[in-house]
């Protein structure tokens, strides 16, 4: 193989390589821009945008429907959780719903089955974050919640 011939192949090897790191950079921040847009319509309760995310890319349910919960955003829960989000997530979700004092969220997803007893990595129930909730703010429904979570472990229990 001759110099000049090398010089071309390694040329033609260091656009590739650029190329596909072009390729890969351009592909993460179109991720991220779509995870904030998706952030922002949740945290608006902007149903309409959250949909036609969601369906586009359904991998980023999750993160929305924490959010979703927290927010209180009850009709972008219901659309979230009819598309089918895991049983585990929307447990997890009654966790976020419970610390921002969302009684209807935490009413619905105890409706659709939310484990009461799942705890965060602190080993914190939905109950006993209410409850340190109730503690920092007082407009909220906190002391309906942990009376509904009460319940619902204990009903939940004898399902067992």
């Amino acid at each position: 193989m001759s110099k000049i011939t090398r010089n071309k192949l390694l040329w033609f090897i260091v656009a590739i390589v650029c190329i596909v790191i072009i390729y890969d950079y351009q592909k993460s921040k179109a991720a991220e821009e779509y995870q904030k847009m998706l952030e922002v319509a949740v945290k608006n309760c902007d149903l309409e945008t959250v949909k036609s995310l969601v369906k586009k890319s359904r991998d980023d349910s999750k993160k929305a429907l924490y959010c979703a919960a927290e927010k209180g955003c009850l009709e972008v829960v219901k659309f979230l959780l009819d598309e089918g989000v895991d049983i585990n997530i929307m447990s997890l979700a009654l966790l976020d719903a419970s610390d921002g004092g969302q009684l209807e969220v935490v009413k619905l997803l105890l409706e659709r089955g939310a484990n009461p007893h799942v705890g965060d990595w602190k080993g914190r129930t939905a109950k006993t974050i209410a409850i340190r909730s109730s503690y920092h703010e007082s407009n909220k429904p906190y002391r309906e919640i942990v009376d509904l979570l009460d319940k619902a472990e204990k009903s939940y229990k004898a399902e067992k």
